[in-house]
């Protein structure tokens, strides 16, 4: 249990420091800090990518990635490395 509880409190840091680095008004987020107060970390990565597609930079995205490591969530991990590089223009990945 101690190990779920290490990597949710990580990913919970990774989910806030990318909702950070979106620089966006709060009352746009209001359901990501919902979901991250009911400990709903998928639905918050969720949530935070789809802010993220037209506001998301660099540390966005690497932040999001990391995020979706720990949760191993691969497919969502794919997603948002491609996101990135289509974003930020980067042709190798992230």
């Amino acid at each position: 249990m101690t190990d779920h509880v290490s990597i949710w409190s990580k990913v919970e840091s990774l989910l806030k420091k990318a909702c950070e680095a979106l620089a966006i008004d709060s009352s746009e987020t209001q359901q990501f800090s919902e979901y991250l107060d009911h400990n709903e970390l998928g639905l918050a990565w969720d949530e935070l990518a789809e802010l993220g597609q037209s506001d998301g930079g660099r540390t966005f995205w690497l932040l999001m990635s990391q995020a979706a490591h720990e949760m191993q969530l691969t497919e969502s991990q794919t997603h948002v490395l491609t996101q990135a590089r289509e974003r930020l223009g980067i042709r190798e990945p992230v």
